[in-house]
């Protein structure tokens, strides 16, 4: 994605970890954040979708640790995150009931 000649770090974004299984240690998530904020890899919002305790908690570490280099905001509703975004997110993910 970073190569990729249209791409711009002031674009903002969404992932989506709803369903994720994240394996990360404490240590493997620093070193995560480190590179993300080393490399300047990102400056525009970035809304994230998690609902599970250790997803939301990773990602607010996640958040955290990135807070002085750009935006990074944690909801679990696909309208909540679109809001942030000022663009409607549900064509590209699924609210879940």
């Amino acid at each position: 994605m970073l190569a990729h000649p249209d791409f711009s770090k002031d674009f903002d974004g969404a992932a989506d970890y709803r369903f994720a299984e994240v394996c990360f240690t404490p240590l493997e998530l620093a070193s995560l954040t480190d590179n993300v904020a080393t490399e300047d890899m990102a400056r525009g919002t970035w809304c994230l979708l998690a609902f599970c305790p250790m997803e939301t908690a990773m990602m607010t570490i996640f958040k955290r640790n990135l807070k002085d280099q750009h935006i990074i905001a944690i909801f679990s509703t696909v309208a909540a995150a679109s809001n942030c975004l000022g663009r409607d997110l549900s064509a590209y993910f699924q609210e879940i009931e």
